[in-house]
């Protein structure tokens, strides 16, 4: 298997008969379980600033999110402060000034995870 993940879940039962579905479940991460990350990154560009969207499959282990300018001339760099994680898979979104990236066209959304490590997604031009 590529993915040596648990997941635990609940069942409901009513008058005495399990139910046939799981209400609710949480997801327990394997040796092999691949670090969460953030997916299907968009930036798109309005008056003055870039729109980030992107989502998440699995969040165990997750702190947050760091975004990091990409720039020739400056290298990279953090902009804003840490998007703290859901906890759960979602759907994220932040706004960065144009000013703020000093020249940078490309944005990277950094995984932090709760040990320290980080994972960075592929870089989104606008």
């Amino acid at each position: 298997p590529t993915c040596l993940c648990a997941y635990i879940g609940t069942t409901t039962t009513v008058g005495g008969f399990e139910g046939g579905s799981i209400n609710g479940f949480i997801q327990v991460a394997g040796f092999l379980a691949a670090p969460p990350t953030a997916e299907n990154v968009r930036a798109a560009t309005e008056t003055g600033k870039v729109k980030l969207s992107w989502s998440t499959s699995n969040e165990v282990g997750l702190a947050g999110f760091r975004l990091i300018a990409v720039s020739k001339a400056k290298g990279q760099f953090e902009i804003g402060s840490l998007v703290a994680a859901k906890g759960s898979p979602s759907s994220y979104t932040a706004e960065v000034r144009m000013g703020d990236l000093k020249g940078s066209r490309s944005i990277i959304i950094r995984s932090v995870l709760s040990d320290g490590t980080t994972v960075d997604a592929a870089p989104v031009n606008f």
